[in-house]
């Protein structure tokens, strides 16, 4: 017998895939939000100070979107914004990381009962090792603007 194939396109149609596949994404969101979350929690001993982060990350997303559409004049989200979401947290989480990492550090470097001198340290140390880590990020994102593929460069914009 010959095969027969059935080829579906249309406005429906691609509009039902979009949404399927936003759906799936965004189950794939909340996994890896969750998994961030418990790392997040044992690292840190405290699950208010990991869902605190992790909101201020989430809420990033907006402002990004706003600085990006008043700067580029697009005002229309593609499928490269809710990319952006994996990122994000991921990105968020180890900048969180680092910060508590070396304000663990500092109760052996500093005195215990010094807050002060805790948050110096963790600033010096912990905000030159953020900043050159976001620096090199964006660097890279900042790469795709060369693209010639569009979603690529309002990503690497994004």
């Amino acid at each position: 017998g010959a095969d027969i194939e059935i080829f579906w396109e249309g406005d429906v149609v691609t509009s039902h895939e979009v949404y399927s596949a936003l759906q799936s994404d965004a189950f794939m969101a909340i996994g890896s939000a969750t998994f961030i979350f418990c790392f997040l929690t044992i690292h840190a001993g405290s699950p208010l100070l990991s869902a605190s982060a992790l909101f201020l990350t989430i809420l990033s997303i907006p402002l990004a979107f706003v600085m990006s559409a008043t700067l580029s004049g697009a005002n229309r989200v593609t499928g490269a914004y809710f990319l952006s979401l994996f990122l994000m947290i991921g990105l968020g989480a180890d900048v969180v990381i680092v910060i508590i990492t070396f304000w663990d550090s500092s109760l052996k470097l500093c005195d215990n009962d010094d807050t002060a001198e805790r948050l110096r340290y963790v600033y010096k140390n912990a905000g030159s090792a953020c900043l050159a880590t976001t620096m090199t990020t964006a660097a890279s994102f900042f790469a795709n603007l060369a693209s010639v593929l569009r979603a690529l460069r309002e990503f690497g914009f994004f």
